[in-house]
């Protein structure tokens, strides 16, 4: 109900909903039962939530060097990354998680099809968007990404294909 009406009441939110994606109010929903006697609680989660981010990058990173090191400094680099920490107290701060948990998906499904493979790249894609817009236009990532497996023979251009299309 709440995303069928979203543009109706939108007016009566506090004032950084109404400027948001439906998604981040509704992850304030969904933690709202650990949330309503705590209010400090939200902050230990959305600090969880954002930390997976370095974990996503470092899967993300291990794919594309097949070294452990490299996704582990990128890993600590995400963690320690600036802008993140001042975006820590808003949800903003975890945005760039779901946007690397759709990529990691969509390169897994793109290494072996599988109808769980791309489900879970289509799934997170549509949290994605709940959540940011923007993001989108990171599709040259995607795009870039499709290369780079091809041009090491790690996949075909119909497998690509059917990726795109099963997502």
């Amino acid at each position: 109900e709440f995303l069928s009406n979203f543009n109706s009441i939108r007016g009566q939110l506090p004032v950084h909903a109404t400027s948001n994606m439906p998604g981040k109010a509704l992850l304030y929903y969904l933690f709202a039962p650990w949330i309503t006697s705590n209010k400090d609680i939200i902050a230990i989660i959305l600090l969880f939530i954002s930390n997976i981010g370095g974990v996503l990058l470092y899967f993300i990173c291990r794919f594309f060097s097949n070294d452990r090191r490299v996704g582990t400094v990128a890993m600590i680099c995400y963690w320690l990354y600036p802008a993140r920490i001042y975006y820590f107290p808003i949800l903003n701060a975890i945005t760039p998680v779901f946007l690397l948990l759709s990529f990691y998906r969509f390169l897994r499904a793109l290494v072996k099809t599988s109808f769980l493979r791309l489900a879970l790249a289509g799934f997170s894609l549509f949290i994605l968007f709940l959540f940011e817009p923007i993001p989108f236009i990171c599709g040259l990532f995607y795009l870039l990404s499709c290369w780079f497996l091809l041009r090491n023979k790690q996949t075909t251009v119909s497998h690509i294909l059917k990726t795109c299309v099963g997502i």
